[in-house]
């Protein structure tokens, strides 16, 4: 007869074991980088096998990595997928990834391309909120040329009745509008769904780049709450994130800490907490993990470096470049996210616009929507869109952009064991490799011409970016800069 394995004890810090005991209605749980968030609240699922929970993930991959993770009393649903089961089904017949500004011109007869790309940021603006309706007071523009004064107040009159218009021919199921996730997901919050028939406890994870509508949506059920993040963890705030962490609807919430992290040592500790002061964090993050090491950019060299290595770039634009540098030299590499995640058929696409070879675009929609590369031009510079100024922008750095993504993808088809991993720091966020190097596109956060808000997004980023290593950090110029500055600052602190 087979003996039954004994599950061994598992050990808990004070910090996880305060919240694996946790037994009141609504926690707030602030995790630092690599401290165990996901361990812990597992540990707190298997305290409490008589409830049922539902695990309320970010995005597909991390509640892919959950559902592996989580008890089976624990239901692991992104919040798309939870609105999917119920409404976003109705609409499978004409859902899309997003709206495109000239379908959206062409629909509401738009004044021209800039107009239309106001009604969809003014859209996106009400999926992303608690609101009820489309006013005026979620008016949001593409770009900072909308007008100003009492004309902007009887601009936004109009794009918010326009925005109206839209979204009424989205979630008419008969329409041709496309529907977007993100609209059947408000849809599913603005009929104000009962959780709390299904879920004893809703476990609500990366909390700090939730958005208000999701935040209504959990903050509203009357079962118990337990809601999880790291504020300096907030990189989405572009994308309508908002933290959810200190809302106003959690002002009773209880409040746990996880300051120990595993993933990496002291060096790399310091260069966290150096990020985290400069925003006026007081609570420091512990490094536990092996001994690790940081270095300056100016001291690296790829041929010493002793295993495989990942390079985070702030932008798409830093990723690409830095690819084709290194399939140029012939050096095996990986893409986080593939390349689809980088739109190089796009790129492509809009190569052949350029050089009037219509026949060689695989994508119709841009065919169609573009008589010519003059066109696209006109309306990226006019709607601001960043993909598409993106995309010119290395137009025209690039002399022959399909050769160059031929030796790109050739060095990608030999990459089962790249030398080098490539992603952006928005991508690389939840991942970790022993070692890092920050490429240097990153702002220069100490900068005066930098206003608060975008300050301390960068800030963010350079700490989500810095966080991924494990065993060595390689400094850019920006993080050196930050952590100089500390140190000076610290020493100017009478003891």
């Amino acid at each position: 007869m087979t003996p039954v394995p004994v599950a061994r004890p598992v050990t808990l810090t004070s910090e996880q074991s305060q919240i694996v005991g946790f037994d009141g209605k609504q926690l707030v749980v602030k995790a630092y980088a690599g401290t165990g968030k996901t361990f812990t609240l597992v540990q707190y699922t298997l305290a409490k096998r008589d409830k049922r929970f539902l695990y309320l993930a970010y995005n597909r991959a991390i509640r892919d990595e959950a559902v592996g993770k989580f008890p089976d009393h624990v239901d692991c649903k992104t919040s798309h997928q939870l609105a999917y089961a119920e409404i976003g089904r109705l609409y499978q017949h004409k859902l899309m990834p997003n709206l495109r500004v000239k379908e959206v011109a062409d629909m509401l007869q738009a004044p021209n391309w800039r107009v239309a790309a106001d009604v969809i940021a003014t859209l996106n603006n009400f999926m992303v909120s608690a609101e009820r309706g489309i006013g005026p007071a979620l008016f949001c523009a593409a770009d900072d040329n909308s007008p100003k004064g009492k004309d902007r107040t009887q601009y936004a009159r109009m794009v918010s009745q326009l925005a109206r218009s839209l979204w009424e021919k989205m979630i008419d199921i008969e329409h041709a509008c496309p529907m977007t996730h993100d609209a059947y997901f408000k849809l599913y919050q603005l009929q104000q769904p009962d959780l709390s028939r299904r879920y004893d406890i809703i476990l609500y994870d990366e909390g700090q780049d939730g958005t208000a509508v999701t935040t209504a949506l959990v903050t509203s059920q009357t079962c118990g709450l337990v809601i999880c993040g790291d504020t300096h963890q907030q990189i989405y705030a572009f994308r309508g994130a908002r933290d959810a962490l200190d809302d106003a609807a959690l002002a009773g919430a209880e409040r746990r800490y996880l300051t120990q992290s595993f993933r990496f040592g002291p060096q790399v500790a310091a260069v966290a907490n150096a990020l985290l002061a400069l925003k006026g964090e007081t609570r420091p993050v512990q490094g536990l993990g092996k001994a690790d090491r940081v270095s300056s950019s100016s001291d690296f060299r790829l041929s010493s470096c002793p295993r495989p290595i990942t390079f985070l770039a702030r932008t798409v634009m830093g990723v690409i470049q830095m690819a084709m540098y290194f399939s140029r030299k012939g050096i095996p590499l990986a893409l986080i996210g593939g390349e689809e995640a980088y739109a190089l058929c796009p790129l492509e696409n809009a190569y052949w616009l350029s050089r009037g070879e219509r026949a060689r675009i695989t994508d119709r929609r841009l065919a169609r929507e573009f008589s010519s590369f003059r066109d696209y031009v006109e309306m990226a510079e006019e709607t601001k869109d960043p993909e598409m100024l993106r995309t010119i922008k290395i137009l025209d750095t690039s002399r022959n952009l399909p050769q160059d993504l031929a030796r790109l993808r050739q060095n990608l088809t030999a990459a089962d064991a790249p030398l080098v991993t490539l992603c952006t720091a928005h991508r690389a966020k939840g991942l970790e490799w022993p070692w890092v190097y920050l490429m240097d596109d990153f702002p220069d956060v100490l900068s005066p011409d930098l206003d608060a808000e975008a300050r301390d997004q960068e800030i963010n980023l350079l700490y989500v970016a810095a966080t991924r290593a494990q065993e060595h950090l390689v400094l850019n110029e920006q993080a050196e800069a930050v952590v100089r500055h500390m140190a000076r600052q610290r020493r100017r602190v009478p003891a």
